[in-house]
């Protein structure tokens, strides 16, 4: 079966230029058949996240690699998530706040949550890794998991406070793992989040798409 990716954005917002330009390379440097979804309805992000599975699905996808609007990433991004042959695996970024703090939930020695302060966050992995959760904003999906995992894929579990116990991506995982799936994330490609600054972005990207005039 021929590999057919569908790229997913899920916004009600104006997407970053330099997420716009990000995109642009990475399509246009895989030689893979590229199915575009852009989820812009909706009142929360759990939803955005089902439609486009539902969307990749009817368009008989096999892969869905989901984009937030606010992140850059390098144009090999595709190759190098697929390459690992996993069924959810995601990328090592940081969430948009001071100090760094990576969005994947990492595991302890007996294969549980390890809470976030126990984690040297500036201590980033140097290979793929096995972890509790990864953030969407960068992931690569097989399809096949959403014939197998139960509904709802995305959702927030919130509390009678109104408090949320957990994201829609953290649930995401969750279930997976409840089926028998790990999940995994790739550290060593190079991802930006992009708020007052871009955290996390590493030096490569400096001077990519910088106007010169010399």
């Amino acid at each position: 079966m021929n590999t057919k990716i569908a790229i997913a954005v899920v916004s009600n917002r104006l997407i970053k230029p330099k997420t716009t330009l990000a995109l642009m390379r990475m399509i246009a440097a895989t030689p893979h058949e590229v199915f575009p979804i852009m989820s812009t309805e909706g009142y929360t992000t759990a939803e955005g996240r089902n439609y486009c599975v539902i969307q990749a699905l009817k368009n008989n996808c096999t892969h869905l690699l989901f984009v937030d609007d606010d992140m850059t990433f390098p144009e090999d991004t595709i190759e190098r998530l697929l390459a690992h042959n996993k069924e959810i695996v995601g990328v090592y970024s940081y969430s948009r706040k001071l100090p760094l703090s990576p969005t994947v939930a990492f595991l302890d020695a007996e294969g549980n949550y390890k809470p976030q302060d126990q984690i040297a966050f500036l201590t980033k992995p140097e290979e793929l890794f096995k972890c509790y959760s990864i953030g969407m904003g960068v992931a690569l999906l097989d399809l096949n998991l959403f014939s197998i995992i139960d509904k709802p894929w995305f959702y927030f579990d919130v509390h009678e406070s109104g408090k949320i116990l957990t994201g829609e991506d953290a649930w995401l995982c969750k279930q997976a793992r409840a089926k028998g799936f790990d999940v995994w994330c790739d550290p060593t490609i190079d991802i930006g989040h992009i708020g007052d600054f871009i955290y996390g972005e590493d030096e490569y990207l400096e001077d990519e798409g910088k106007i010169t005039y010399d």
